[in-house]
């Protein structure tokens, strides 16, 4: 099987498995024609930074100099969108919360559930992220912050 990497006009990269008997250039012609306007270049490679179906960062690959890597910047953008999905149903469902206690006046619940979305709103610009300054670090904050919504 041969792994072909595309990158893309974005930065980023694309990963073509192809068999061994497949003419690259006939691959790379369906691609373009799938994905009109963003090929720049592509080429074989053995080695890929993670497991494409499992990397949590696969969106923030990109082919600099040779090699496949993770852009750092990209993937705290990555780590920020998962953050973003994550606390999504929290903060609906405190709008829920928010809506019963102002339903009833009640102005501790309406502080304590306005605190408890602004939390969740500034989980995205949490230091752990911004500083991060690998993957595996930005895994590891990743992590932890995903859990502090659950808590």
């Amino acid at each position: 099987m041969k792994t072909i990497a595309i990158t893309r006009i974005d930065g980023g990269v694309s990963i073509m498995f192809a068999r061994d008997d497949a003419d690259i250039e006939i691959e790379m012609d369906k691609w373009k024609s799938s994905s009109p306007g963003q090929y720049v270049a592509h080429r074989e490679t053995d080695v890929l930074p993670g497991d494409i179906n499992a990397d949590p960062f696969r969106n923030a690959w990109t082919d600099a100099g040779g090699k496949i890597d993770h852009d750092i910047a990209k993937a705290k953008e990555v780590a920020r969108d998962q953050l973003r999905a994550a606390r999504e149903p929290k903060l609906a469902a405190l709008d829920v919360e928010f809506l019963r206690a102002a339903e009833t006046q009640d102005a501790d619940k309406l502080n304590a559930i306005t605190a408890k979305k602004q939390a969740l709103r500034d989980i995205t610009a949490d230091p752990s992220i911004t500083n991060a300054k690998t993957v595996k670090g930005l895994t590891s904050a990743l992590t932890k912050l995903k859990q502090s919504i659950e808590a």
